[in-house]
């Protein structure tokens, strides 16, 4: 994601008021957009409205064991959950991580740690939902899951097999190569002729 594109909603349900703060300032300034919660059910209703790309959840939640929220998430939705708690057992990260959670950070943590499983969550998400944020350039603006426009943001048609979009690139905007690489990996570069753009599906 670029400074451009669109940011992904991270939820963050965390009952300990300092460290909910500092989580959203951290989010902020990483080019998040940060919803907060202190309990579980303000963290289902916020995560009913808002339908974030993401929940940064606590175990230890004064209204509800955040296992709960695990379960009620995971009953209707795949988006990414990473546990931040300082239950340690391995029998409490197993019991998450069966439950649905992508992953389990354990307190204290460091911040560039956090963000890089932040981000790897993220890509995960986009992998099972087969969609992505827009990319946007100065003249070029790509929909990861599929969607292309060109020029003046003039819509394309919309292609995708196997969740793999069908990338077209212009020799002026050949950074879109690098922005749609990910699960489908490299895109195929090709010229773009004054009469004719063709599309490739990018390499599984």
């Amino acid at each position: 994601m670029t400074a451009e594109s669109d940011p992904a909603t991270v939820l963050v349900i965390e009952d300990d008021r300092s460290l909910r703060l500092a989580l959203v300032t951290t989010l902020r300034a990483a080019g998040y957009r940060p919803v907060e919660a202190s309990t579980a059910a303000e963290g289902r209703r916020w995560f009913a409205h808002y339908k974030p790309d993401l929940v940064l959840l606590d175990l230890g939640l004064p209204d509800q064991d955040g296992l709960e929220v695990i379960r009620t998430i995971r009953g209707d939705h795949t988006t990414p959950i990473v546990v931040l708690s300082a239950r340690d057992a391995e029998a409490m990260k197993v019991r998450a991580l069966d439950l649905g959670a992508d992953d389990y950070v354990t307190k204290p943590f460091g911040v560039d740690e956090l963000l890089a499983r932040l981000r790897a969550a993220l890509r995960h998400g986009i992998q099972i939902r087969g969609s992505a944020p827009i990319v946007r350039t100065s003249d070029l603006e790509v929909d990861l899951g599929g969607r292309l426009s060109l020029g003046h943001k003039k819509s394309l048609r919309s292609f995708c097999l196997a969740r793999v979009p069908l990338i077209s690139e212009s020799r002026s905007s050949a950074d879109v190569a690098a922005l749609s690489r990910g699960p489908a990996g490299a895109c195929r570069k090709h010229r773009k002729t004054a009469s004719t753009s063709r599309c490739y599906r990018a390499n599984s």
